[in-house]
């Protein structure tokens, strides 16, 4: 795990506040048995985080990942991205239980406090 610190400052009025944000980012492997609904990560060096995105660095397949926060736990579904030929159209469908994935490589980078 990486992190780098931030700091900014912000103007109210009169008064000046300083606040501070971590960059953290974190490389896990997928789950083995992925459930529907996604799997969740917990960020230790954060209680709360603002903003993560999850991208995945290697894999013949393409993926589409989508990240909700909750405090400083991250849940990240999975979604196939394949081809329809008969219609001619992309399917992006969230992975199938019980689908293992620890093959993949996952960065999660997340901004929080």
């Amino acid at each position: 795990m990486s992190e780098f610190g931030l700091l900014g400052r912000k103007e109210f009025g009169k008064r000046r506040r300083t606040f501070e944000r971590i960059l953290i980012t974190k490389t896990i492997n997928g789950p083995s048995s992925y459930k529907q609904g996604g799997f969740t990560v917990e960020i230790k060096n954060l209680f709360d985080i603002d903003n993560a995105i999850a991208v995945i660095q290697n894999d013949n397949t393409l993926y589409k990942l989508s990240t909700s926060v909750d405090k400083n736990k991250i849940t990240i579904k999975v979604y196939e991205i394949g081809y329809d030929s008969t219609n001619s159209k992309l399917t992006i469908n969230e992975v199938a239980d019980g689908t293992d994935l620890s093959s993949l490589s996952i960065t999660i980078f997340c901004l929080g406090r």
